[in-house]
């Protein structure tokens, strides 16, 4: 979703400051939502408009995703972001900003890059990092997909959650 909640424009501002480095940049933005043509617009006016590619909504999304060197989530605020949860299934190399639900997926350093939220420098940093330290980022994607698998599989959070349920309902907690 392209809206103020995940932060895309300081991805778009970190982009400015990644093609000083890495001239042949390219941004994907997946989705749409109410903030499509402001973005746009920005991207245009601050000379990314060769590098950003807005691509709208997908359906081919995990292709996509296999394509990406670097997946980067900038929210600005998340609960559990299925998202992340799907890159770093994929092995990607992750630069998230450091919001509410985020750092409980990402071990900083080791499953993925943490950054503080709406800090467009900081998340340029951590791109380049990426991008140009390839066998960093190969091993944090490696790292984020056992992360991933060990603490976030599908049966397991099904069988805590009921467990959970079952505590609370029979006063047991």
């Amino acid at each position: 979703r392209l809206n103020r909640q995940k932060g895309q424009r300081y991805l778009l501002d970190a982009s400015r400051e990644i093609l000083q480095d890495i001239p042949d940049l390219h941004v994907l933005l997946v989705g749409d939502g109410p903030l499509r043509k402001e973005l746009e617009r920005r991207a245009n006016a601050i000379g990314l408009d060769g590098c950003v590619h807005f691509l709208g909504p997908r359906r081919d999304v995990f292709e996509l995703m296999a394509i990406m060197d670097v997946f980067v989530l900038p929210s600005m605020w998340e609960g559990l972001p299925y998202s992340l949860l799907e890159a770093l299934a994929l092995a990607k190399p992750v630069v998230a900003s450091a919001a509410d639900g985020i750092p409980e997926v990402i071990v900083q350093g080791r499953s993925g890059l943490l950054v503080p939220p709406g800090d467009p420098t900081e998340l340029a940093k951590a791109i380049i990092r990426l991008l140009t330290d390839r066998a960093y980022a190969q091993s944090l994607g490696l790292q984020g997909r056992e992360r991933v698998s060990d603490a976030f599989d599908l049966n397991r959070m099904v069988r805590e959650t009921s467990e959970l349920y079952l505590s609370l309902a029979s006063g047991s907690h």
